[in-house]
């Protein structure tokens, strides 16, 4: 792009109008890099580029109506995708780049417009002239609306994005969140909230759904914290690693890579739609209720109907397990296409930063171990908020086996065993518990996905500065804390003295969330 003249007008950073052919994303990048109508410092300069967040609340402070735009539609032309810009839109950007001036105003109108006119052009162009595309009957010009999408050509795999991507990062925690909660009250006003059974004399065991940790503390905390991780990795991918790594003109094909993965989101679906839901509930557990006789399996608030009836009816129960394997499956769905987007932004970063690529624009690609650095941290925290929600998995399936009364009091009978301050150890039901197989296939997935990517992110370091990892991350530390994890999901139930290693490894984890690099335990280095 040529560069534009630029001067100050109104106290603001302004750009005059190119004469270089550039379509609207082109154009609208090297504004928004170089900060054109943002107020100037006292030596001439912006103060600093646009970003979708300072662009939105400019807006909404020249829009008379107050209503300005909203966020995530700002954030839509920051990215490379397929979405054009309204008239009004135009008019808007035409105020703040103009800085306020009437001539300069018109200006930018009219050259928006027409970069607006040649994007329409060359997407036309790419699509082919068989394409149905909307017109506008007088000029025959195609209007595209920046939040519409077009729901044809969106498949599932995009469409999931999308929900990953909206602009409150907050949806699907929360959507995840009151389903528990939602759960959880309808499991206390049927009365399962908190209730015994006696599997042999003298044993009196919990198994409520207050006490079982896969269904409140992953429900309620690790899940959301997760989906709030991923979400905040294509955040900064699609708005600031992409960007960085790509110039203006080859900023597209997002999209693509989403939809290319299509397949692995169809798997995902029926893997929780037929087995998790499907198969798991009607085949096991609605046998079992109607029988009348829950067999081998282990007993827990879902089944607690078969041995006390007086607390819950068979009905209720049919209605509360539908309810409950339902919400089952949608958790483990978001779960899974949670770490098909994490490959997805992981391969897509290495196939930016490939050979070509740096032998095309090295100075672009001069960023990528910077960039690789920032999105392996935020796969290295969704990467143990995973783990830690598979360990609660296997942690109540355990206990459920068990002989323990509760599962604090098994907890601490299996410390006291290994510390020489309790005799007995925990002995089993004979039980049969599907959840250690589903976890372990949760477990096998979610390490091979963090080694896969990984091991790109290394490449992607090392090849773009020469065997160098600058900035530091403490590689073999982080993996270490997944590795220890995994450790402790094979000692659960298994050995005595696993609860130890369950704190220990839970506390390091917890701690590397809010401190991935270990910026505590790292010597100072050498200049």
């Amino acid at each position: 792009m040529v560069v534009c003249p630029a001067l100050i007008k109104n106290g603001k950073y302004y750009v005059a109008p190119p004469n270089d052919g550039s379509n609207f994303k082109v154009l609208f990048s090297h504004l928004a890099a170089t900060g054109a109508g943002r107020p100037v410092d006292g030596d001439g300069v912006p103060e600093g580029p646009w970003t979708p967040e300072l662009l939105a609340e400019a807006i909404s402070l020249i829009d008379a109506d107050g209503s300005g735009v909203d966020l995530r539609t700002v954030q839509f032309w920051f990215q490379d995708n397929d979405k054009g810009i309204r008239p009004e839109s135009i008019r808007w950007l035409a105020r703040i780049f103009g800085c306020g001036d009437p001539d300069a105003t018109s200006a930018w109108q009219a050259h928006l417009s027409a970069a607006k006119s040649r994007l329409l052009a060359e997407r036309r162009a790419r699509r082919g002239a068989d394409e149905d595309v909307p017109q506008t009957p007088s000029t025959g010009v195609v209007e595209d609306d920046d939040d519409t999408v077009s729901a044809g050509r969106s498949g599932l795999a995009v469409r999931t994005e999308g929900l990953f991507s909206h602009e409150s990062s907050l949806n699907l925690p929360v959507f995840v969140l009151a389903g528990s909660v939602t759960l959880g009250f309808i499991a206390y006003v049927m009365g399962v909230h908190s209730v015994t059974y006696m599997p042999r004399v003298g044993l009196e065991k919990q198994v409520g759904f207050l006490w079982a940790p896969n269904w409140t503390i992953l429900n309620m905390v690790l899940l959301p914290l997760y989906l709030m991780q991923v979400i905040e990795l294509l955040t900064f991918w699609k708005g600031t690693g992409r960007l960085r790594l790509l110039p203006p003109s080859e900023r597209k094909g997002w999209t693509q890579q989403v939809d290319s993965f299509s397949q692995s989101y169809w798997t995902v679906l029926f893997i929780c739609a037929a087995l998790v839901f499907l198969v798991q509930w009607s085949g096991v557990y609605l046998r079992a209720l109607l029988k009348g006789d829950a067999g081998s399996l282990m007993m827990d608030w879902t089944l607690i109907a078969v041995v006390r009836p007086d607390v819950i009816s068979e009905r209720e129960a049919i209605v509360l397990t539908l309810l409950a394997f339902l919400y089952t499956a949608a958790c483990v769905f978001l779960y899974l296409v949670g770490l098909v987007l994490i490959y997805t932004v992981v391969d897509d970063l290495y196939r930016i930063s490939g050979a070509s690529a740096r032998s095309r624009h090295p100075d672009a690609c001069s960023d990528a171990p910077a960039v690789a650095a920032a999105v392996f941290i935020r796969i290295f925290r969704g990467t143990v908020l995973g783990l830690l929600m598979i360990l609660c998995i296997k942690l109540q399936a355990s206990y459920l086996q068990s002989d323990g009364a509760n599962i604090v009091d098994w907890l601490l009978s299996d410390a006291r065993s290994v510390l020489g301050l309790h005799a007995d150890r925990s002995g089993s039901l004979g039980q049969q518990a599907l959840a250690n197989f589903s976890s372990f296939l949760l477990l096998f997935t979610t390490v091979a996905i963090f080694l896969l990517c990984l091991q790109r992110i290394l490449r992607v370091a090392r090849g773009n500065q020469d065997g160098g990892l600058q900035p530091h991350v403490p590689w073999s530390k982080m993996t270490g804390v997944v590795g220890l994890l995994v450790t402790s999901f094979f000692l659960i139930g298994g050995l005595t003295g696993f609860s130890l290693v369950l704190v220990i490894s839970a506390t390091l984890a917890v701690y590397s969330l809010f401190d991935p690099l270990f910026a505590q335990f790292q010597s100072p280095r050498r200049s």
